[in-house]
């Protein structure tokens, strides 16, 4: 059983059209009536929207999970900003919902909520698209919806000069290796050994770079990038705008860096140089979040909050 706390019809309906046939949904739009409804029906998650009658949404997820530690809570709101996004977290929401909302990132999010709590969610009923996700793969997709950041998605390099790079990347000896910080809450930024890269040459070369170091733990195919960035463009088209892009970033990223390489090609793909110390400020906020959690199971709320 779903109770869901909002006073948008859009998404209750939405809601119901894609659960009622698994899942018992209770719905009301105001706060102060779900501490009844949870202490007499046996409620398994609680969705909690921003905007309601009765006051801002972060007032009740805060109020219903301080009484109700146990029932996992998921916020909703609509064009969030990324400091409501982790306040929510902060505050103890399972997961994160952009309204109006989607069905396969609403089934997804109750299917990870099911591990644990039992809900009437099998995986075989989710698309294979929602499958593959994974959480932290969630929370970029969200955070990238939010500000389009992840949107800049795309890289390649001519082949003549892809054939001259084997991808090694090799360091001085005994050098210290290259710093890259990438930002994506917020507007996307990057950073080379803490000077900040100010300004880029062509919209699509910075898509393909923030691509890149977001998923800079693994070889991206050239291909995959063609059609994710130039999907309308024939395959001659498409490989020579990614060879621009490409060329675009290395030129720029040689004036911040002129000793280094950070984007190798190797078989077909690209990849940032595995050499280069590479930190994203996503991964770190997944990675608390991860933290926290455990501590609020293992040491309870307030210990949790310190790490939020």
């Amino acid at each position: 059983m779903i109770l869901v706390i909002s006073e948008d019809d859009a998404t209750l309906d939405r809601l119901r059209q894609a659960l009622e046939k698994d899942v018992q949904i209770i719905s009301i739009s105001q706060g102060q009536e779900a501490a009844s409804i949870i202490q007499t029906h046996p409620i398994r998650v609680v969705l909690v929207d921003q905007q309601l009658a009765d006051g801002q949404g972060l007032k009740w997820l805060r109020t219903l999970r301080v009484a109700f530690p146990s029932v996992p809570m998921v916020f909703m709101a609509r064009n969030p900003s990324p400091d409501l996004i982790i306040e929510a977290f902060r505050l103890g929401a399972a997961d994160f919902l952009v309204q109006p909302i989607v069905t396969d990132e609403l089934l997804r999010s109750l299917h990870r909520l099911s591990i644990t709590q039992d809900l009437v969610v099998q995986e075989d009923s989710l698309p294979r698209s929602a499958r593959r996700r994974s959480a932290r793969e969630w929370i970029a997709g969200l955070i990238e919806s939010i500000k389009g950041a992840g949107r800049y998605l795309s890289g390649d390099r001519s082949p003549s000069r892809a054939g001259s790079s084997n991808g090694v990347g090799e360091l001085p000896p005994n050098s210290a290796p290259p710093r890259l910080r990438g930002h994506f809450l917020g507007e996307f930024s990057v950073e080379l050994n803490d000077r900040r890269l100010s300004h880029w040459s062509g919209k699509k070369g910075k898509e393909v770079f923030s691509y890149l170091v977001f998923h800079h733990s693994r070889r991206i195919y050239r291909d995959v990038l063609m059609d994710r960035f130039w999907p309308d463009s024939g395959r001659r088209c498409a490989r020579n705008s990614l060879n621009v892009a490409i060329h675009r970033i290395r030129r720029q990223l040689h004036k911040l860096d002129p000793h280094h390489e950070y984007v190798l090609y190797k078989d077909e793909c690209y990849l940032i140089n595995p050499r280069v110390d590479v930190l994203v400020d996503v991964d770190q906020f997944w990675n608390g979040w991860q933290a926290a959690q455990q501590l609020e199971r293992s040491k309870g709320l307030p210990a949790a909050i310190e790490q939020y």
